[in-house]
């Protein structure tokens, strides 16, 4: 040892093969070999549209129309907000995807939208990973079916889709008026279960008609502001 130090112990490693008490089993052998060779396509997504036409608002119960390239694969999904779906056949092309949005939990707000093409391997052929797309993001706006103030301390709103439990609510009031209309926002309390329903408390405002909208975790209800229109507002009176 070549060392300014002066050794206290020196120790010396060597490999010990211990047995085990337990035989190991053999696999079974291989009964047939297949290999899988398929072209790398990634699928991009480049637009998110409403079927009614572009830069127009999507509520549930619209057709989501996915543009981009290489969409289709052998199997295609579309992923949204964490749940699969499988549109139909005649729905997919390799530029665009069209997709009823139906589903039961669905909910408004910001969701995440990714294309999902699965690998079907083996016998028989099932799913396996594959390729996903990049992840694009879809704003689903909530739609006030029914609103009713039953006094000046609440107002009761039905929403499309089901709201959330853990979902951050806003109601705002718009004073129907042309001399200095009056506005109020007011927060949702804590809720124990998803509803379709939720009623609201509010404070101080004066008694007057209203425009009404919601922000459901950040997308806001839409307002029909054509006075010939029969679906003029939504709207509701403060007594």
């Amino acid at each position: 040892f070549q060392t300014q130090y002066a050794l206290s112990m020196a120790c010396q490693g060597t490999v010990v093969l211990i047995e085990g008490e337990e035989s190991p089993q053999s696999a079974l052998p291989v009964l047939e070999r297949e290999i899988f060779a398929v072209p790398f396509r990634q699928p991009v997504i480049e637009r998110l549209r409403s079927q009614s036409g572009v830069n127009k608002p999507i509520f549930s119960g619209d057709t989501l129309v996915i543009e981009g390239r290489q969409l289709r694969g052998e199997v295609t999904q579309v992923r949204i907000g964490g749940d699969g779906v499988t549109p139909q056949p005649q729905d997919v092309s390799d530029t665009q995807i069209s997709l009823p949005l139906t589903m039961p939990t669905l909910r408004a707000g910001v969701q995440a939208v990714q294309i999902v093409q699965p690998m079907m391997m083996g016998k028989p052929r099932v799913p396996h990973v594959g390729v996903e797309s990049n992840v694009a993001a879809l704003v689903l706006r909530p739609k006030i079916t029914a609103v009713n103030a039953p006094d000046s301390t609440h107002v009761t709103v039905d929403v499309d889709p089901v709201i959330g439990k853990a979902q951050r609510v806003l109601l705002m009031l718009n004073e129907i008026s042309n001399n200095a209309p009056a506005a109020y926002t007011f927060v949702a309390g804590p809720r124990n279960a998803d509803a379709a329903s939720i009623t609201i408390p509010i404070s101080g405002v004066k008694s007057a008609d209203y425009f009404v909208r919601v922000q459901v975790d950040g997308a806001e209800s839409s307002l029909d502001l054509d006075p010939a229109s029969q679906h003029f507002g939504p709207k509701v009176t403060i007594p």
